[in-house]
Order: C-alpha cells, then structure tokens, then sequence
C-alpha cells in the first residue's frame, strides 16, 4: 500500500471534488450539444478517472521522489514516473478510440481540467489566505484599543 503525508493525501482529494464539477459541465455541454448518450457518460467516467489517477499517480511520484536520498535518484525516479503516467494516458486513450461504446472527447477533455483545477484552487487559497490576514489585521488593531 502506498503511504502518503497527509497534505498529499488533502491535496489529492481537493483535486477529485473540484475536477467533479468540471466533469459534470463538460458532460452538460455535451448534452445540450446533442451527444447526451451513454457513451459519452463512459467518456466522461473513463476521462474523470484518468484524470483522477494522473494526479493521484504524479503525488505519490513526487511525495517519493522527495524521500530519494540522491538529486539524481529523485530525478530517475520522476523519470520513469512521468512515462508510466503518459502509458497510462496511452492505454486509456486508445482503448477510448477502439471501443465504441465510449465517446473519445469525453474522455480526452478531462485530461486538461486538472491544470485548470490547479489554478482555481490556488486562487481559492489566495483568497481564502488574503481574508485570514485581514481579519488577523483588524484583530490585532481592535486589540491594541
């Protein structure tokens, strides 16, 4: 069983709520568009999963390559992490392309919303900090009254 710290662990299940959503309005689009059928629901499964595990499978990566006692052996590591990953993507990918019961775009679109979630939730952070420190601010000038 793979162990990981508890911020790697928060960060990961911050990743799969917020590429949820994003799942779920790429599938309305698709909808509205027309293509509502079961295929593109397995799409839109098979693409949140593979996102899901991409970034699942790069934390651990990365949470290892850090206890790596060598510069060289982390980067080795990272490494042969990255091309597991992008074979991942690549099995996936072309068993989405053979079977026709799944919708190609649906499961390839996913792959970018992690990069995007990245960004949403880091302004989040920001924001959520920047808040913190102002009422940290008004605090210590109440307090000095």
């Amino acid at each position: 069983m793979i162990k990981m710290s508890n911020a790697i662990r928060k960060e990961v299940i911050r990743m799969l709520i917020a590429l949820a959503p994003m799942c779920l309005i790429m599938y309305g689009i698709f909808a509205i568009a027309g293509y509502w059928q079961l295929p593109t629901i397995l799409g839109t499964l098979a693409g949140y999963s593979l996102a899901s595990l991409y970034y699942f499978m790069l934390a651990c990566a990365l949470e290892q390559s850090l206890a790596k006692e060598t510069e060289a052996e982390a980067r080795l590591h990272q490494f042969k992490s990255y091309w597991l990953r992008l074979g991942v993507i690549g099995v996936v990918v072309a068993a989405a392309i053979y079977v026709p019961q799944v919708n190609v775009w649906a499961t390839i679109i996913p792959l970018v919303f992690p990069r995007i979630a990245i960004y949403i939730l880091q302004a989040w952070d920001n924001i959520k900090e920047r808040k913190n420190r102002d009422s940290n601010e008004d605090q210590e000038s109440v307090d000095e009254r």
